[in-house]
């Protein structure tokens, strides 16, 4: 039993390592790939973690398990952090303080009583997780400009609530599983990011070739105000390639706006219309 957990963790670490470092050497591509790179270096330090503690290879003393619990805790954070990217949600003022939650998080852990009150802590800390993710993905879904994005969010919504009906079975049937679902996840998060050309902008061709071929800026927002398309004049002007606009959320784009919106590429004042 014991070679059996250690060969899934092993095997579970791998898939997550090589995806992480994947993501890594595409820090400069997307800040997506960043957060990726964040989420999956966590989760690699927490799985490994979490086994070296079960198995008794590292002592379960007040600072392990505050330390384990902490990581574990910012691998929620992280995957937080990552959708907010994804589904360009915008970002308040206070969020860099969020990233002190999982310390405190991971006192509770320790402090409270060792099974019922880490269980609670637990069960209320995921379902936020759970339910936040939902509101994120739906959110992109409804704020979708065409069928193929809103259709890539709808799968990607299904693939999640699989995956998180998956990792609530396994909490309750074995730990080694857990380590599988959430590795998996992990992988099937990277190949939707990076395969699938889930950031480039998709629209419908004869939209795309009126919008791509005419001499004017056309800009399009969402219900927010966020900028969820730009034509290639815009582009050429701003000097943002359409990788950059899905995905980076609301920072930053207010400078663009105003540079498309009082300058072209001659240097020309151009004029607003609402």
């Amino acid at each position: 039993m014991q070679i059996d957990l250690m060969v899934n963790t092993l095997l579970a670490l791998l898939l997550v390592a090589v995806a992480t470092v994947s993501n890594a050497l595409k820090f400069k591509k997307h800040s997506i790939h960043r957060r990726l790179f964040h989420l999956g270096l966590s989760l690699f330090i927490g799985i490994g973690m979490c086994y070296l503690l079960y198995a008794g290879f590292l002592a379960a003393s007040p600072l392990n398990v505050v330390i384990c619990g902490t990581i574990c805790w910012m691998c929620a954070l992280f995957f937080l952090s990552f959708l907010i990217d994804l589904t360009s949600q915008r970002r308040v003022a206070w969020f860099p303080f969020v990233y002190l939650l999982p310390v405190v998080l991971g006192l509770l852990n320790f402090l409270v009583p060792q099974f019922w009150g880490r269980h609670i802590i637990g069960s209320i800390g995921l379902s936020i997780v759970f339910v936040c993710s939902l509101l994120f993905v739906i959110s992109w879904i409804r704020a979708a400009t065409d069928d193929r994005s809103r259709r890539d969010g709808e799968w990607l919504l299904l693939v999640f609530i699989a995956f998180s009906v998956g990792l609530v079975i396994c909490i309750f049937r074995a730990l080694s599983g857990i380590f599988w679902v959430i590795s998996l996840w992990y992988v099937t998060l990277h190949i939707v990011v990076n395969y699938l050309k889930l950031l480039q902008q998709l629209t419908d061709p004869e939209n795309l070739l009126i919008m791509e071929n005419v001499f004017d800026i056309i800009v399009i927002l969402d219900s927010s105000g966020r900028i969820v398309r730009l034509n290639r004049r815009g582009m050429q002007i701003s000097g943002y390639s359409s990788s950059l606009i899905n995905g980076n959320g609301n920072s930053g784009w207010k400078s663009t706006v105003g540079l498309i919106a009082t300058t072209d590429r001659d240097g020309a004042r151009l004029s607003t219309r609402p």
